[in-house]
């Protein structure tokens, strides 16, 4: 009987035909334990594989082979393999032994069938199975197939057969010999089955896996005959099918178009119209892949060394267009696929690709996309925007870019140069002209007209990079890292080409010292480095005064940020000694505020030990410059950080308090106040210094005919004293109290009786009392009542500075003694709303805020008051007042009783806008009902406010954002559709834009219409109100389920005034 290949595996049992060979009997071999099928394989194999010959009797073990692949999925793992691997080692058995011995008859074509069938099976079976030695075996028999049927060609089941294993194999995304087979199919030169094969190949393309795309990239790059045909069959199935969503089939296609790219550029490039076409399709992860390998194919045109002039011609269309394409993709609805479009132009730019020409139009499109609403797009923009700074077509090598008035005033020349010329090629000369004919004339003008383009070009470039600098100083400001981290690399490459300042770069940075990700900190850390430190890109010298100017032009916060940087700096020994010994050497020979502040961060480190082995020569050059209270300052605020060293210190610290008073210029009191300071930090027993200022300042004020300026001064010096003598007086009961804490007894009796903690208890009782008392008794108290006395006459002080001396001085007495606040409370109240100098009254909403802190209980009967400094005239005195209460209430030391509304009316202020943000955030943080519970009280005060309804829907638009939950919605519904009741039209309109801005669930909505009777009326009357209820109702259609669209209907009809509605309702009410 012929041995005829089947349609299917199974038709070999099914179709019992007598004059073809079928399976006699399927053996039960599921049933069989894993022993018996073990036995059975092995007597098989034992017959097959006793001589080289025996592979060939598969007729005889044909049914028992066929039963076990029949049941193949039943099978144990470890029995599928063992079946394979037989029936893989007796097919390979049979292909040896015909290349060896070149036997061809119908008796080896019919074995190399069945063996062909039983690894088909196998294939169709096991889906999960690696045959991949299976499929060697037949990769190998393949040129015997051929020989055993010439000079006939394979039957078309045979290849059908191949081809289906073949694709088995492609779809657990091997590789091996795949390529050889389907070559070998290829080559049987059969049309039919070709066609059906590439058909094939794209369903599979089309389907769930991606590890199709391997193997089909690797029989595509082998017979690059078929790339035309693939791609069309693929881009025809995508574009006819109008394919919208992204299925694994498209990303596949993504992948293999990607992956062809990247090992066939040139023949991509030959066909490339096919995959621009794809940008047409709507799912944007092919869009991707295709930027991806229009890039790809650039790079591959650029790179190629093109010597025929022809040739060069062609690559340079492809070029432009492709470039044009590429550019043209940047306003992709898809962020992703903008950010490989940026992507793409940023490989260029690495690998010096990017034609001179297209520099201008890539920086434009880079600048243009740092306002991208996406944060990847803007990631990928700052990228590009880095390359180009470094990798710059029109600069050579590391040049810096010339100063804009430089090129400016160059390319007048020159266009002056090229009118000249221009005259003279008509005829007419001029001093420059003289004497040149004709060509000498026209060689000049293109020369100046190349020139002038240049320059021109030139100055574009400047002010988009001058644009672009100005955005990615805004981008530091952003929450997103990304942003943060490409804006720093960006400015720094720009300072190390001079295209910005490099001061005004780290200064704009310096806010971001103190930022929460380590990975930005890291990024500022190393800018500073290569801006002023990196030997690579400066001189020493050029460093030392490029960081001198910048500290000379800082603000307060700035220098304050600095001081953290250079803190990291020292402690990472990223400062070179040769610059820290110039500085030195600077401070000691000039007059130099920003040596001082460098000596001054050099204090704070681990590093200090520079400073205290110049001890004496820093304390001796400290005094002498004392006379320029900055220096002088940085210089005290030092030697706080150095280690207290003694006799050497303590006659530092008085010959200080002896040449303060010498200091004429309104810097004395920020000096005073740091010797104060760093004689209560650094020195044992500070009271000897704080005696000596305190007996200076009084005499001053006791010799009656003082200038004002001096009794500033003294009464500035009485109040610092008495507080640092309080805090020293704390700091000494923390130590007495610890310290007493930690020493134990072993007085049993005394433990009981708890006579050791009455003790302590007593002593600090004492101690708090002499501290209040500190401003009535002893040398101190000789300041209090001329403070007092002045305050009460403020409006007669002459002087500005004695008049904020004094309600400062008057504020630390408060402090101090809790019977001086109570006194004067309402007095320094008054001064806050009242006095006529802004900075007097901010003076005094800062010194209320410290009350607060000091004595909560007198202050919180005045919180009406404090918050009523919210309306000052002045928005600094309003900033001041609302950062003190933001930061007062978030740390539980003020209840806002109702007075939220005064917070959120400063949110119409934009200068007070962000401020009223972060407090809402960090409230919403700490305590998310908090918000939802002042929320009522809010807007009725809010209603009683004269807010035009603009400025109420602002304000309702910020804080109703954080009413998510359905239950809060509910009851703020009920709560403000009775206020309906009794509400005037514009309160009316407020509060439907207020329930227009709440979530409104069903029992929301039954409780709106609970209160019908206060609202219908007062909706039909006003167009306005009316709309805001049509929101509700569209909010509503949009969220809610099919099933309640009666409660909807109900409620337009409502907003109709429609009567039965309401007496329905009314029905329901009373029920």
């Amino acid at each position: 009987m012929e041995f005829v290949l089947p349609l299917k595996f199974e038709h070999l049992a099914e179709d019992r035909n007598e004059s073809k060979f079928f399976v006699q009997s399927v053996f039960k071999v599921d049933n069989w334990d894993e022993n018996k099928q073990k036995k059975q394989l092995e007597k098989v194999m034992n017959e097959l594989f006793s001589t080289d010959e025996s592979a060939f009797q598969i007729r005889k073990f044909f049914d028992v082979f066929y039963a076990f692949i029949y049941h193949y999925q039943k099978l144990s793992n470890e029995m599928q393999d063992e079946v394979l691997k037989i029936v893989t080692a007796a097919f390979n058995s049979v292909v040896s032994y015909v290349e060896k011995n070149q036997t061809q008859d119908d008796d080896v074509l019919e074995c190399f069938k069945m063996y062909l069938v039983l690894i088909y099976g196998i294939f169709t079976r096991a889906k999960g199975i690696s045959g991949s030695k299976a499929f060697k075996v037949l990769s190998r028999s393949l040129p015997q197939f051929k020989n055993l049927y010439s000079p006939e060609k394979p039957e078309t089941r045979l290849l059908e057969i191949i081809i289906e294993i073949g694709f088995s194999e492609i779809e657990r995304g091997s590789e091996s010999e795949v390529v050889e087979v389907m070559k070998w199919v290829k080559d049987i030169e059969n049309p039919d089955i070709w066609d059906g094969w590439r058909a094939k190949a794209i369903n599979v393309l089309f389907g769930e896996s991606e590890k199709c795309v391997k193997p089909l990239v690797s029989i595509v790059k082998n017979d690059p005959s078929l790339l035309n045909d693939f791609l069309s069959s693929l881009s025809e199935g995508i574009l006819a099918n109008n394919q919208v969503n992204e299925t694994q089939g498209i990303k596949n296609v993504g992948i293999f178009i990607t992956k062809l790219t990247a090992k066939m550029p040139r023949e991509i490039l030959m066909n490339v119209s096919v995959i621009v076409h794809l940008l047409n399709c709507e799912v944007f992860s092919l869009r991707n892949a295709v930027v991806l390998s229009i890039g790809e194919i650039l790079c591959y045109i650029i790179k190629k060394d093109m010597d025929q002039s022809a040739e060069r011609d062609t690559y340079t269309n492809y070029r432009e267009q492709l470039l044009q394409i590429l550019k043209s993709r940047i306003m992709d609805k898809s962020s992703f696929c903008r950010a490989k479009v940026l992507e793409a132009f940023e490989t260029l730019t690495k690998e010096s690709l990017l034609p001179r020409d297209w520099f201008l139009p890539v920086l434009k499109l880079a600048s243009s996309r740092l306002l991208d609403s996406t944060a990847l797009v803007r990631k990928k923009a700052t990228g590009l925007l880095e390359n180009l700074v470094y990798q710059n077509k029109l600069l050579e090598g590391e040049m810096k870019i010339e100063p804009k008035e430089s090129i400016e005033a160059q390319l007048q020349r020159h266009k002056d140069a090229l009118k000249s010329f221009e005259n003279a090629l008509e005829g007419q000369y001029d001093e420059t002209t003289a004497g040149l004919d004709k060509e000498e004339a026209q060689q000049k003008s293109i020369k100046e007209q190349i020139l002038v383009k240049f320059l021109e070009g030139y100055l574009e470039m400047i002010q988009i990079f001058q644009n672009s600098i100005k955005i990615l100083i805004e981008l530091l400001k952003s929450k997103n890292t990304s942003d943060v981290i490409g804006s720093i690399d960006v400015l720094v490459a720009c300072s190390l080409r001079d295209i910005c300042e490099p001061n005004e770069v780290v200064s704009a940075m310096l806010s971001l010292v103190c930022n929460s990700e380590q990975g930005v900190r890291k990024k500022v850390l190393d800018a500073f480095y290569n801006i002023y430190l990196n030997k690579k890109f400066n001189n020493e010298d050029s460093s030392i005064n490029k960081i001198l100017q910048m500290i000379e032009k800082l603000n307060i916060g700035q220098l304050a940020s600095l001081e953290s940087l250079f803190t990291e700096l020292f402690a990472a020994s990223m400062v070179p000694g040769e610059i820290k010994k110039k500085i030195w050497l600077k401070f000691k020979t000039e007059e130099s505020y920003p040596s001082a502040c460098i000596l001054r961060f050099l204090s704070l480190s681990t590093d200090r030990s520079f400073l205290e082995r110049r001890y004496d020569t820093f304390a001796s050059r400290t005094l002498a410059l004392s006379k320029n209270w900055k220096i002088f300052r940085e210089c005290l605020l030092a030697f706080q950080f150095l280690e207290y060293q003694g006799e050497k210190t303590d006659n530092l610290l008085c010959k200080a308090a002896h040449q303060l008073f010498e200091i004429e210029t309104s810097g004395w009191f920020p000096v005073a106040e740091q010797l104060i300071r760093t004689c209560s930090v650094l020195c044992e027993s500070p009271l000897s210094v704080f005696k000596a200022l305190a007996i200076k300042g009084l005499k001053i004020l006791l010799e009656g005919n003082s200038r004002e300026a001096d009794l500033a001064k003294a009464i500035f010096i009485g109040g610092e004293i008495a507080m640092k003598v309080v805090v020293y007086g704390d700091k000494l009961g923390s130590e007495f109290k610890k310290r007493m804490e930690t020493t134990k007894t072993n007085d049993e009796l005394e433990e009981i009786n708890g006579g050791r903690a009455a003790q302590v208890q007593l002593e600090l009782k004492a101690l708090k009392m002499s501290q209040e008392n500190i401003v009535f008794e002893g040398l101190l108290s000789k300041f209090t009542p001329i403070i007092l006395s002045l305050v009460k006459k403020l409006d007669e002080v002459k002087t500005l500075t004695l008049r904020k001396v004094l309600v400062l001085s008057l504020a630390k007495l408060m402090c101090i003694n809790q019977k001086i606040c109570e006194q004067n409370l309402l007095l320094l109240i008054k001064i806050a709303k009242e006095n006529e100098d802004s900075g007097i009254r901010s003076t005094a909403v800062i010194s209320l805020g410290d009350l607060v802190m000091r004595h909560p209980n007198l202050l919180e009967q005045q919180s009406t008051q404090l918050f009523s400094l919210l309306t000052d005239a002045c928005v600094e005195v309003r900033k001041k007042a609302l950062l003190i209460i933001s930061h007062l209430v978030l740390n539980d030391m003020l209840k806002m009783k109702g007075l939220m509304a005064n917070i959120l009316k400063c949110y119409l202020d934009l200068e007070l806008r962000g401020i009223v943000c972060v407090f809402i955030e960090e409230l919403n943080q700490k305590s998310p009902n908090d918000i939802y519970n002042m929320i009522p009280d809010s807007i009725s005060n809010m209603l009683k406010m004269d807010l035009s309804h603009n400025e109420f829907k602002i304000i309702v638009d910020m804080i109703f954002a954080y009413i998510t939950k359905e239950r809060q919605g509910e009851n703020l519904t009920e709560k403000l559709s009775s206020r309906f009741k009794d509400g005037g039209k514009e309160d009316c309109l407020n509060i439907g834009y207020c329930l227009s801005k709440l979530p409104i669930s069903e029992k929301a909505m039954r409780k709106l219409l609970d209160g019908i009777s206060w609202w219908q009326n007062k909706v039909i009357d006003d167009q306005q109100l009316l709309s805001y209820f049509a929101d509700i109702a569209t909010k509503c259609k949009r969220n809610w389920k099919s099933d309640s669209k009666v409660l909807i209907e109900e409620f337009e009809a409502a907003m109709r005034g429609e009567e039965e509605v309401v007496r329905k309702r009314k029905g329901r009410n009373n029920q």
